[in-house]
């Protein structure tokens, strides 16, 4: 199944946000190398979340790189 076609809860989206949100990464982490290995670490701790049992941490830093890609589209 496509990783964007897949249903998230609002509670995983949530999480998934104040996660990216408590490290600022677009502010703190310019090198795009770097950021993915922050994406990477946070997936892996959301991964260990009851809220995350079902998904994969692949699953997780994709979801999040859409969302960082989403976000970024909505405020050009």
């Amino acid at each position: 199944m496509n990783m964007y076609n897949e249903k998230w809860s609002i509670n995983e989206e949530f999480l998934i946000f104040k996660s990216v949100v408590d490290f600022n990464l677009s502010k703190t982490i310019p090198n795009s190398r770097a950021r993915g290995s922050v994406i990477n670490e946070i997936a892996y701790n959301l991964s260990t979340q009851p809220e995350f049992k079902n998904r994969s941490v692949n699953a997780i830093c994709e979801h999040i790189r859409y969302m960082l890609r989403s976000f970024c589209r909505c405020n050009k």
